[in-house]
């Protein structure tokens, strides 16, 4: 656990995080995770917990203070689950389905979204495409 957060806490640096998310070994959706959740799931939270989230989810490796900041692991097989989820998924048609849930914050976000999903897409589909595994940090402000 420590290497994965020594990791993560590498990301905090502006130079670092820019390199990896270009790269795809890194894919941040910031504060936008929910409202992509509801793009994908139409659920504002997950129900059971993060983990349970289809493609923000897996399996829970480590709670890092609270119960909305953990860390997730997804396996070659999982990743490549959550990469067919998201290939299957029409971005544009989430966006007018959810319409409803988001409201305002879809006219003035929609954008960011379909390139959060878009973002999402890509970094799967690289770790699909070399058979890696992924681990995820989940966390947000309640």
């Amino acid at each position: 656990m420590a290497h994965l957060e020594e990791g993560f806490a590498a990301t905090l640096d502006n130079d670092v995080f820019g390199v990896e998310q270009e790269s795809g070994v890194l894919c941040s959706l910031g504060e936008d995770w929910q409202e992509v959740n509801v793009l994908l799931t139409g659920e504002e939270l997950p129900r059971l917990s993060p983990g349970a989230l289809p493609v923000l989810g897996g399996d829970h490796i480590a709670s890092m203070g609270s119960p909305i900041d953990v860390m997730l692991w997804l396996g070659n097989a999982e990743v490549a689950e959550a990469l067919a989820f998201l290939e299957s998924t029409d971005f544009q048609e989430a966006l007018s389905a959810h319409q409803s849930d988001l409201g305002h914050l879809l006219q003035v976000r929609g954008e960011a979204y379909l390139s959060r999903l878009e973002q999402l897409k890509r970094f799967y589909g690289l770790a699909a495409q070399e058979g890696q595994a992924v681990v995820k940090r989940v966390y947000g402000h309640y």
